[in-house]
């Protein structure tokens, strides 16, 4: 038998999540057993053995009062260890998840326990019960048989519908600390008389990232593959260069800009088996972890900036939506590292020169449009999006900065005024126009939007409403807007919302083409601060897809 089957707990004492075991002490001892319980928590932690042990406390014939622990030798606590007990029975939404295995699952329930003081449900997977078998399994759950218990366990609470969740006792399984899994696999260790070094369980709980069922699976295969587990290098070497792709050496290929170097890594990773979305997930751990430090710490003036390590977190976030679909999977990874590392290592100019666009000093012509380069001190490079005949007035305003005159049509006493309307005036419009017919949601969210800054790679948008700022900061939106605008500028972009308030005499226009079976119409959608009836028309368009 494996580990984590053989050496799974049996009593409240040796559950390893110290919250849920101090909880259920409390539930056992107060002596009002609740109807339902909610058992809510990541994969591996241990919910399905918890509520094993609820089962034997609640049916066990030795429990002394006030006692919170199985006596694990009646027969209703052994018949349960064994799963042979008829009075606990353990449902697996996910196969039985329809309105008819509810149905039957409410005619069983009448019928009084066999043996046991109450009849216990345990419903793996609850989150995966259809709509309609939650709403009739809802009737139960309210008022169910005094001889009735019911334990509900998912990964995604979030996905039950708020009744059900309302109507039980939430008991929330977080992932372990490195300490509790090492007391779990100490309990292992020694029912199987393995000599091992404390700094070894450490490692192999860090692997484990939070699932006590992973973290016995790994100590079982090391003792399976005979690795010495009183040398922490062995054991390290195994868990983390030979069976799996290092976060470190990744970002270290990444910080220096080595593109060769990272996509050949991230091939050799895919054929050893290691799986994309956990060599993803490993590294925006890793990533973010360093970017909490340096955020702490203030150091930001290093090699990889807070903002490099963000933009490089966002970007590893649309792998894992894009490995969803990919038919290599280790594409989406090698495409934004090949993007991230190239956007990295050459300067503006550099990259618009291997793109095939003019370079005029400090000024290139991207899609049609000039984009000026303004360095401040602060070493951000803003760009103001030109038409061609604006250069020459763009010029004429570089000067007057540095003579201190003032140009006769007043344009360079707003500059960062006339930047925002050049910018809007130019990809803005356009942007929208190509987005309208991709996704009519996201084209009504920026109306309500406008470009505020932007340093060649990162555009700030305004919004004027938190809703719409959520919705353009989520998926898919997000990506349709980012594709979108890099399509228009000719390099990959990043967008970054902020909220702030719409002038007062602002407006943005949008046109649009209505295709009818005789001709082809053209109207322009307005939206203001004053007219209730466009903003109505928004929010049809955004609920309504």
């Amino acid at each position: 038998m494996t580990f984590y089957l053989k050496y799974r707990s049996q009593t409240i004492e040796e559950l390893d999540l110290a919250s849920v075991r101090e909880t259920l002490k409390k539930i056992i001892s107060m002596g009002n057993m609740p109807h339902a319980f909610l058992f809510a928590g990541p994969k591996g932690t241990g919910k399905t053995s918890a509520a094993r042990i609820l089962a034997k406390v609640i049916n066990c014939e030795k429990i002394r009062t006030g006692g919170v622990e199985p006596c694990n030798k009646c027969n209703q606590c052994i018949s349960i260890s064994k799963e042979e007990n008829i009075d606990v029975v353990e449902m697996d939404a996910a196969s039985n998840r329809g309105i008819d295995d509810v149905r039957s699952l409410r005619e069983m329930i009448r019928l009084s326990p066999a043996s046991a003081k109450k009849k216990v449900y345990i419903v793996d997977e609850a989150h995966m019960l259809t709509a309609e078998a939650s709403n009739a399994f809802l009737k139960t759950l309210e008022e169910p048989p005094e001889h009735v218990v019911f334990i509900l366990a998912t990964t995604n609470p979030e996905k039950l519908i708020e009744t059900i969740r309302s109507r039980t006792t939430i008991i929330k399984f977080n992932k372990a600390t490195i300490e509790e899994i090492v007391r779990s696999l100490k309990r292992v260790a020694k029912g199987e008389k393995i000599e091992t070094a404390e700094e070894v369980l450490k490692l192999i709980a860090k692997a484990a990232n939070g699932a006590f069922r992973d973290g016995h699976k790994l100590l079982e295969t090391l003792v399976t593959d005979g690795v010495d587990l009183n040398k922490s290098d062995s054991v390290e070497d195994y868990l983390f260069k030979s069976k799996t792709a290092s976060p470190e050496i990744l970002l270290g290929y990444l910080k220096d800009c080595k593109t060769k170097e990272a996509v050949d890594y991230i091939e050799q990773a895919v054929g050893q088996g290691v799986s994309m979305t956990v060599l993803t997930d490993s590294l925006i751990e890793y990533v973010h972890a360093i970017m909490l430090e340096k955020v702490k710490s203030g150091k930001t003036e290093e090699d990889l900036s807070v903002v490099k390590l963000a933009s490089l977190i966002h970007s590893l976030y649309v792998v894992k939506e894009e490995l969803k679909l990919a038919a290599l999977e280790q594409v989406p990874l090698q495409l934004a590292v090949i993007e991230w590392c190239e956007n990295n290592n050459n300067s503006i100019e550099e990259y618009n020169k291997s793109n095939g666009n003019v370079d005029n000093g400090n000024k290139s012509e991207i899609g049609g449009k000039t984009f000026s380069e303004d360095k401040t001190n602060t070493g951000i490079k803003d760009f103001t999006a030109q038409t061609p005949e604006d250069t020459t007035k763009g010029s004429e305003e570089e000067v007057s900065k540095k003579t201190g005159k003032v140009p006769t049509d007043g344009v360079a006493e707003n500059q960062e005024a006339a930047t925002i309307a050049q910018l809007k005036d130019g990809v803005w419009r356009q942007l929208l126009s190509e987005i309208r017919p991709k996704n009519a949601s996201t084209e009504a969210l920026l109306r309500a939007a406008r470009p505020m800054e932007f340093d060649g790679k990162v555009l700030s948008l305004g919004v004027f409403y938190s809703f719409h700022k959520e919705k353009l900061e989520s998926n898919p939106h997000r990506i349709i807007l980012e594709e979108a605008l890099s399509h228009q500028l000719g390099f990959q972009v990043r967008v970054s919302c902020v909220l702030t308030q719409p002038d007062k005499k602002e407006i943005i226009a949008v046109s649009e083409k209505v295709v009818s079976d005789k001709h082809e119409q053209k109207s322009e959608v307005v939206l203001t601060e004053a007219k209730h009836e466009d903003i109505m028309n928004i929010a049809e368009k955004i609920f309504g897809n």
